[in-house]
């Protein structure tokens, strides 16, 4: 997974493994900014408005972003997921390519990654089966899509 921050190697950037030494780990969790689960208020609304209450539907309630400078970074992460055992891909949503609509995602381009987590520690947990989202994203399209992220909001609702 691509890291970026102070410290995180020459450069300020650095590819880090989760199956990394607990120590290397715990260097790496300061450069992290772990998200939130999805608020039930929202899953709600968007299990209404989106997915016709069909609950099954709903694979972001667990999510977690990683932002790159570069193309090639978010391409050369998509192949590490891709090449990880524990890994398996669910879904993937594109929305990086010039023929999606613009108004539907609020100018937001990035990729979707829904996946399952198959190791040990989750088949013996039974987490198994459990969908979470990954999303890719690259660093300039963020900062420019979060301040209209908000009248989007109020304008999909």
């Amino acid at each position: 997974f691509r890291l970026a921050g102070e410290g995180c190697g020459e450069g300020g950037a650095g590819v880090g493994s989760w199956a990394a030494p607990a120590d290397e780990l715990e260097r790496m969790e300061s450069w992290i900014e772990w998200a939130a689960l999805k608020r039930p208020q929202r899953a709600l609304e968007k299990l209404m408005r989106v997915y016709d209450s069909d609950a099954s539907r709903l694979l972001d309630c667990c999510r977690q972003s990683l932002f790159f400078e570069r193309t090639g970074e978010l391409v050369r992460c998509l192949e590490l997921v891709a090449a990880d055992a524990e890994l398996r891909i669910v879904r993937i949503k594109n929305r990086m390519t010039l023929d999606k609509d613009l108004l539907l995602s609020c100018g937001f381009r990035n990729v979707i990654l829904n996946l399952r987590i198959s190791s040990d520690a989750t088949r013996r947990l039974g987490l198994d089966h459990h969908v979470c989202e990954l999303q890719l994203t690259l660093k300039r399209v963020a900062r420019g899509v979060v301040l209209a992220h908000g009248c989007c909001l109020q304008l999909s609702h």
